[in-house]
């Protein structure tokens, strides 16, 4: 395995300037709290055009395939949920546990209950008390 060179003290203090120009810029790009990518650089510059999208209950499916069918540019469905959560401020819709107007029920019937539910509907069927 190969060792490491330390650098000297004279490389130390000739590079010490582009360390600290390196620095600045990080820190600068840590201080702005945004990660970029070229997807997201692209989304920004159309973000406008997006909001006005989502505001008229465009899905993000339909935005995303719009993207590719005049940009020839691949955009995920999920990306563009993301983009509008994160960056655009769109509120993420709420799981729910049932759907609107469904019964949830208390308990789960026993095969007692069950059979006895059977009967009374043969009962009603056929006027005879079998299952």
């Amino acid at each position: 395995m190969k060792k490491s060179k330390v650098p000297t003290k004279e490389e130390i203090e000739a590079k010490k300037e582009e360390l600290a120009k390196k620095a600045k810029e990080t820190i600068e790009e840590t201080k702005s709290g945004k990660r970029s990518s070229p997807i997201t650089d692209f989304l920004n510059e159309i973000k406008e055009i997006i909001k006005e999208m989502i505001d008229n209950g465009v899905s993000y499916k339909k935005i995303s395939k719009a993207i590719y069918d005049v940009y020839s540019f691949k955009v995920s469905e999920q990306t563009v949920r993301a983009f509008a959560h994160s960056t655009l401020g769109v509120p993420a819709r709420k799981r729910s546990a049932a759907k609107p107007g469904t019964a949830t029920p208390t308990k789960p019937k026993s095969s007692s209950e069950i059979k006895d539910e059977l009967i009374e509907k043969n009962k009603q069927k056929t006027g005879k008390a079998t299952l």
